[in-house]
């Protein structure tokens, strides 16, 4: 038994249910006959059964009246007398999408929907809104599809392992299969397609040889089925036989649960439409911190910021206080919090106004800062700051932003041991001091300036 078989078989049942559509006078529009299920994507076994469903437009079935019955009687009752076994239902195409909305096995199947007879408009209709629905719901659905498969696993067992095993139902099956190609559906998780492929096609040729042997539509493999299995699969023995089942069955588990994996890994993950982003507590503009600030820090350094939007002029100067911020939050208050500037302008008009710095004022930023000495990938023991040297370098961070917007740095940064330093604008011993005046944060002063950083 070969792929080919199964592709006759689906086109000759394609080919009955089209005459018994044609035969009972179908409309070619509103109406549509179609496939689910193992006879929607081509698995036709030699004695599986013709999922169909009759489906309608919204209304057709109250405008045809007593019509529309009859009409579905002589549809169903050709398929009966030719001695296929048929599994039928008819609806319209609002209670296809409310059935697969209720029942997710029924959207499952109608995934592999296909249209066989009718209005092709209604079948692709009815296919495209089934995996739209499907894809956009796909994050609070696959958790119940998930359950449903772990319980089927406990109930039947694992193909692998099982002295009976039954090649749909059980774990590393054919309903796995299933499965797997309905998470790829979902376009949250992707599995090796020939891999998988390659499995579903040699299990669906192990059930129609199965079929053959035992004369029946069954599933399970009993003991005295190996032998004509063997046969059948061109093998050897029964051991090889039940060696490639076996093996089947074991990769098609592990592609199960790999795929697993991934989906509850899709599941943890933000949705794309919904990036993770930092809530910010705007301060002013250009300026935000992270988090949930609290205390007096945060709400003199509101005023400061305000200030700071008032005088536009003192605007390039906003790099001095995203700095004390970062110092004041993160290392006096200890709020694990960070300043961040969200109008990325700012920088640049900085830079426009910045001129490039003497190297020895360089050499002194990397001094000045310990956390820029950090960054500039000096040792462990240059990064060694005693406590008074870190509060002085917070205090000249302060003083610089207070000399920018003229409001003292203890203020600033709320701080009690910074209180008794010495206002802004006084020589600061070992720190570099502060003389004269920034204007605008440019870099030029009217007398004698130093440079803090």
């Amino acid at each position: 038994m070969t792929a080919a078989d199964r592709v006759t078989r689906t086109a000759a049942a394609d080919a009955l249910c089209t005459k018994a559509y044609d035969d009972a006078g179908g409309p070619d529009s509103g109406v549509a006959l179609v496939a689910v299920g193992g006879f929607g994507r081509g698995d036709m076994a030699p004695f599986s059964d013709l999922d169909v469903v009759l489906v309608s437009e919204e209304g057709v079935a109250e405008q045809r009246g007593e019509w529309w019955p009859d009409f579905a009687g002589r549809v169903w009752y050709p398929l009966w007398d030719s001695g296929a076994r048929l599994d039928h239902s008819v609806r319209s195409l609002p209670q296809m999408l409310t059935a697969a909305q209720d029942d997710i096995r029924v959207a499952s199947g109608l995934l592999d929907v296909r249209h066989v007879a009718g209005d092709h408009s209604v079948a692709l209709r009815l296919r495209t809104t089934i995996l739209a629905q499907w894809r956009r719901q796909a994050r609070e659905r696959l958790p119940e599809l998930r359950s449903m498969v772990l319980d089927r696993h406990r109930l039947v067992g694992e193909l692998a392992h099982l002295s009976m095993p039954d090649l749909k139902e059980s774990e590393g099956g054919l309903r796995d299969a299933t499965v797997l190609k309905s998470l790829t559906a979902t376009w949250l998780v992707d599995v090796s397609a020939a891999d998988l492929e390659r499995c579903r096609t040699q299990l669906l040729d192990v059930r129609d040889v199965l079929h053959e042997a035992a004369g029946r539509a069954t599933d399970r493999i009993a003991p005295e089925h190996w032998g004509p299995l063997a046969e059948g699969l061109g093998l050897p023995d029964e051991r090889a036989a039940q060696r490639h089942v076996r093996e089947l069955g074991r990769r098609m588990t592990h592609l199960s649960r790999l795929a697993w994996r991934r989906t509850d890994d899709a599941l943890r993950r933000t949705p794309a439409a919904k990036p993770r982003r930092p809530e910010l507590q705007r301060l002013a503009p250009g300026v935000a911190v992270v988090g949930e600030g609290s205390g007096q820090g945060l709400e003199v350094l509101q005023g400061v910021l305000g200030r700071c939007v008032a005088h536009p002029g003192h605007r390039a100067g906003l790099h001095v206080v995203r700095r004390a911020v970062h110092v004041a939050l993160a290392g006096v208050h200890g709020d694990r919090l960070r300043a961040v500037a969200a109008h990325q302008g700012l920088q640049g008009a900085h830079a426009a106004h910045r001129r490039a710095p003497h190297p020895r004022q360089a050499q002194r930023v990397t001094r000045a800062d310990p956390h820029a000495r950090v960054r500039a990938g000096a040792g462990p023991d240059d990064q060694q700051v005693g406590p008074q040297r870190q509060a002085r370098l917070r205090e000249q961070s302060f003083n610089r932003a207070g000399q920018l917007f003229g409001v003292r740095a203890a203020h600033l940064a709320g701080h009690p041991a910074l209180a008794a330093r010495p206002a802004q604008g006084q020589r600061q011993p070992g720190c570099g001091g502060i003389q004269g005046e920034n204007h605008g944060g440019s870099g030029r002063s009217g007398g004698t300036h130093r440079r803090a950083f």
